[in-house]
């Protein structure tokens, strides 16, 4: 699809979700890791995209809406998704890839 739609290209994930031991995270804390970074990002066309993939029952942390309500002002646009065809519908509308059958 990148082929075809070269902004996917553009997308990338944050790993922030994982579970690491105490001297890794302070390593990555230290090279600039927040909490509350949301899980993908499609950065074009701007503003950009911020997704959070979450289970039917998860909600979001209090790091997650204290970054949304940060960069909420500048005009960036938020989706929660509960699975990865919810993540694919948002991306498809932001970046404006509009045929179904792709």
């Amino acid at each position: 699809m990148s082929n075809k739609y070269p902004d996917l290209k553009c997308i990338y994930h944050t790993p922030n979700g994982e579970r690491r031991d105490i001297a890794t995270a302070v390593k990555l804390r230290n090279m600039g890791v927040q909490a509350g970074v949301w899980d993908i990002y499609v950065p074009v066309p701007m503003p950009g995209l911020w997704i959070e993939m979450k289970s039917k029952s998860g909600s979001l942390t209090e790091s997650q809406i204290a970054f949304k309500e940060r960069l909420k002002p500048h005009g960036y646009l938020f989706v929660v998704a509960t699975s990865w065809i919810e993540a694919k519908e948002a991306i498809e509308l932001h970046i404006g890839i509009s045929d179904a059958n792709h």
